[in-house]
């Protein structure tokens, strides 16, 4: 029996220890971590030549739609309050990044950036409000839930892209 309590005593102190180690902020980096990975392992499995592709006029491409994260990535990192990453205009990136090894490499950056940013973002900021480019104001806990939803919603996208060029998704594959 004493032995039963202890380890009972030393479950809940590891599970405490766990749950003060989990906040919000945790929560939106590894979230978005994770939709950008699957968007990585898209970006890779679909070939260079398909990057130009969309499944129709005036819908963006492949590699639109990556760059579309990238930049989106970066704004709303800046709209949480971190400083413009150094090189980086997210405005232009759609036009100025070429090539599968820069788009995906450029996606890897900017997620590092934006999970950061989220992290920086203290409880007490959470509710801070920023101007949104609808004519909104959010607070940048919805700038992040704003950015989770992003990011899924370019998934899906990419998903559909791959999926009409016969390509399965890699994590679908096992």
């Amino acid at each position: 029996m004493k032995l039963c309590t202890i380890i009972m005593i030393g479950l809940m102190a590891v599970t405490s220890s766990m749950a003060q180690d989990s906040n919000f902020q945790n929560d939106f980096a590894g979230t978005l971590q994770y939709n950008v990975s699957q968007i990585q392992s898209l970006a890779e499995a679909i070939p260079e030549d398909l990057y130009g592709w969309s499944p129709e006029e005036g819908v963006r491409s492949v590699q639109s739609a990556i760059l579309h994260v990238v930049s989106a990535n970066y704004f709303f990192g800046m709209l949480m309050g971190a400083a413009p990453a150094e090189g980086i205009d997210p405005m232009s990136l759609e036009q100025t990044v070429k090539g599968k090894e820069n788009i995906i490499e450029a996606l890897k950056n900017s997620v590092a950036y934006i999970a950061e940013a989220g992290k920086a973002v203290s409880n007490e900021n959470l509710e801070d409000m920023v101007d949104f480019p609808d004519g909104n104001q959010y607070s940048k806990r919805m700038v992040m839930l704003i950015a989770i939803s992003h990011s899924g919603e370019h998934k899906g996208q990419l998903i559909a892209y791959a999926r009409m060029n016969k390509i399965a998704p890699p994590w679908s594959q096992q």
